[in-house]
């Protein structure tokens, strides 16, 4: 190789390597330029008290899983657990164990979250109890919860996420006294969507019994009459006594028995607490109305507004009310 071409190659690598150099200096300049100063930093986290998500704990990640603006290393997980310690088709109970020195802070508690099976929160809630049961869940569902514990002064992480499913919906036995005054009366009992019937009811007092789903409350149930029939001396009318829902009993002629085929004077058969045992007309009787928080109109509407705890909406006397039944002379 000519001494010029040396001459040039060594030319080139140190104009190269100068490039090279001033270059890492300007960004190693710029990257220390960048790093902020924390100022009134009580922790030391690089992260100034004002801006910072955790205060007293070290988290200069300042990571925050719920988005709630308290640092994860301010929500503690309790010392032991959680567990899940029993779950139902409609519950699921847990427990943990208490934080060393939560009791001493009033300003402590405990937050549950309820994931569904995706994952998505669905909801919280607090408590300063070591244990806490999440009700009205669907059967056979899946679902996820967290427990954390979270105060000024607590270290910790959240818990991870607690799967679980549901149970089957279990069945319980609901039991309905009647019997009819000729016994031709036809009699049905409804249980939310759940129809049974109808049955020919006897003159004399029977117990009729049903399995319906755990869930069920009494304002779910309604014991109809459906083939009225006023021809003296012929007068149908339906006598039922009471019902008996996983052994509670709940009288037809309670106060908050809710009844559209009682008669009484002035206002006929029309819909009200009636303080009876007998649906003279076609209609039914709807256990627990005003114990669980109907709002039952003055007289009973085509359209009724009617509502109850359980979002049961009741049909109109109307639609319960059939084509009137011919029947053989020997049943008369």
């Amino acid at each position: 190789m000519s001494a010029f071409l040396v001459r040039r190659l060594h030319r080139a690598l140190v104009t190269a390597l100068a490039a090279f150099l001033i270059a890492a200096s300007l960004g190693l300049a710029t990257e220390v330029a960048a790093q902020p100063v924390a100022v009134n930093d009580g922790d030391a986290d690089g992260v100034s008290d004002p801006f910072d998500n955790c205060p007293t704990v070290v988290n200069p990640d300042q990571a925050d899983f719920d988005f709630d603006g308290i640092g994860d290393a301010c929500e503690a997980v309790p010392a032991a657990g959680p567990e899940i310690v029993n779950v139902t088709d409609t519950t699921v109970q847990l427990a943990w164990m208490e934080p060393t020195g939560f009791a001493d802070d009033d300003q402590n508690y405990y937050e549950i979250c309820l994931y569904d099976a995706e994952d998505t929160q669905t909801s919280c809630v607090k408590t300063t109890t070591t244990g806490h049961t999440i009700s009205d869940l669907t059967p056979s569902t899946s679902y996820s919860v967290t427990v954390l514990a979270i105060g000024p002064r607590i270290t910790g992480f959240r818990s991870g996420l607690l799967p679980f499913t549901t149970e089957a919906a279990t069945e319980i036995t609901l039991t309905v006294r009647a019997r009819g005054q000729h016994g031709v009366e036809l009699m049905d009992v409804r249980v939310g969507a759940l129809t049974f019937g109808p049955v020919v009811v006897t003159t004399g007092w029977l117990e009729y019994s049903y399995a319906v789903p755990s869930t069920t409350v009494p304002s779910d149930i309604r014991v109809g009459f459906t083939n009225d029939l006023y021809a003296p001396p012929i007068d149908h009318n339906l006598f039922v006594d009471y019902i008996e829902l996983d052994g509670v009993r709940y009288e037809s002629e309670d106060p908050s028995t809710y009844s559209t085929g009682t008669w009484a004077p002035g206002t006929g058969c029309d819909g009200g607490f009636k303080l009876s045992e007998t649906l003279h007309c076609n209609g039914y009787f709807q256990y627990n109305a005003a114990a669980e928080g109907c709002v039952v109109p003055g007289g009973f509407a085509t359209e009724p507004d009617l509502t109850c705890a359980t979002s049961l909406l009741l049909p109109s006397r109307a639609s319960l009310r059939l084509a009137p039944v011919r029947l053989p002379s020997s049943l008369i």
